[in-house]
């Protein structure tokens, strides 16, 4: 009963990282089992999002050095939510980094066979409900791979001409290949009318239409997030769906979860 779900983007800034941890953050709040695995092995940040260093990075697994299980670093005693909330994380070190972007085509596969596996032990030794990926930008194979063991995927754009022309490459690539659910988050948009009035104006119904239509794309929007200044001064420290749940971001991505809810997963809900 467990669902996957794959947080990808074309490009860096887009917010994907920030977007992944209130996610998992509302969905272990709401009482599901979640785990959040840092799979952005070319800039590793949830480590710092969660404030935690483990005993093992999920690159140790990958390299057979410990169990799964290991990786994971159990945070709901302290953000005190009513499912689990277990993230694993990368490791950011440059060695570690360096040598994730060198793979060669057999320890690929070897790695798509053991995040596989930790799937499986997640879902079936582990009974979790959802886990949620973290990737890195662009068609890189650890981002193919956690696309290729999800159920859905979650693309975070910005809406200029550059991210929408990479994405569409990627449309091509990955996902129309791979035939996965995937549905469209513009985050950090800015507007004519939202750089006329102040950066925290919301975005009527209008607007958010204008803009997905000009997108041209078959996938549904799942979000448009506008630019918010007092997020963009955070730098990322926080996590809104801990620390201020009733900031329209937040509130954006409770409604986002909202989509890809299981009823079934959890029967006490």
């Amino acid at each position: 009963m467990g669902f996957a779900l794959t947080v990808h983007s074309h490009k860096g800034g887009t917010g994907k990282t920030s977007i992944v941890a209130n996610l998992a953050a509302i969905y272990a709040k709401k009482g599901y089992d979640t785990c959040l695995v840092d799979y952005d092995f070319r800039a590793p940040s949830q480590h710092i999002l969660f404030d935690s260093k483990p005993t093992h990075w999920i690159n140790d697994y990958l390299d057979g050095e410990c169990g799964f299980e290991e990786c994971l670093v159990d945070l709901t005693n302290r953000y005190r939510t009513k499912g689990k909330l277990v993230p694993a994380f990368s490791n950011p070190d440059p060695q570690a980094i360096l040598d994730m972007m060198t793979r060669d085509k057999a320890r690929q596969s070897k790695d798509l066979k053991r995040i596989m596996e930790a799937r499986d032990t997640l879902f079936n030794d582990l009974g979790f409900e959802v886990l949620i990926f973290d990737t890195s930008p662009g068609i890189h194979f650890s981002a193919i791979d956690a696309v290729a063991v999800s159920d859905a995927v979650i693309l975070v754009m910005r809406n200029d001409s550059i991210d929408l022309s990479g994405v569409r490459l990627m449309v091509k690539a990955i996902y129309q290949a791979l035939g996965k659910k995937t549905s469209l988050i513009l985050n950090k948009v800015i507007s004519e009318k939202i750089a006329e009035c102040g950066m925290n104006r919301k975005i009527d119904r209008v607007e958010e239409l204008e803009l997905t239509k000009s997108l041209g794309f078959d996938y549904p929007i799942s979000a448009v997030i506008p630019c918010y200044c007092e997020l963009m001064l955070d730098g990322g420290r926080s996590i809104q769906a801990f620390h201020n749940p009733s900031h329209p971001f937040a509130e954006k991505l409770a409604a986002v979860a909202q989509q890809y809810e299981r009823p079934k997963l959890r029967t006490q809900q």
